[in-house]
């Protein structure tokens, strides 16, 4: 059995400050709302690991841009971020950034 899980903060020793000076980070009343699973990638051994991806969360709450931050494996870096451009956040004031982990594990 295949897994992801979406960790709702950081990875221990991460910084959560937005990269983008543009931009301010998501305050804490942005949260998930939709939260549809990455395409797990296959083959006889699949990748395990963690990616923490950065999505820019316009005014409707649509992510608008993604990229990678850290990554365990970078197997799963394009399967995060064609995953996180379907997430959908509570609308927040203003655009903003934010940074989620997210975990594959194979058990």
């Amino acid at each position: 059995m295949r897994h992801v899980v979406l960790v709702a903060g950081a990875l221990p020793g991460m910084s959560c400050v937005s990269a983008a000076a543009d931009l301010p980070r998501c305050d804490k009343s942005v949260k998930i709302e939709s939260f549809p699973d990455p395409e797990y990638p296959g083959g006889e051994h699949p990748p395990e690991g963690t990616v923490v991806v950065e999505v820019t969360v316009d005014a409707s709450g649509k992510v608008t841009d993604t990229k990678v931050v850290e990554s365990t494996n970078k197997r799963l870096n394009d399967v995060s971020l064609n995953g996180a451009v379907r997430w959908r956040f509570t609308p927040p004031k203003q655009p903003c950034r934010h940074r989620v982990p997210i975990t594959f594990r194979v058990g």
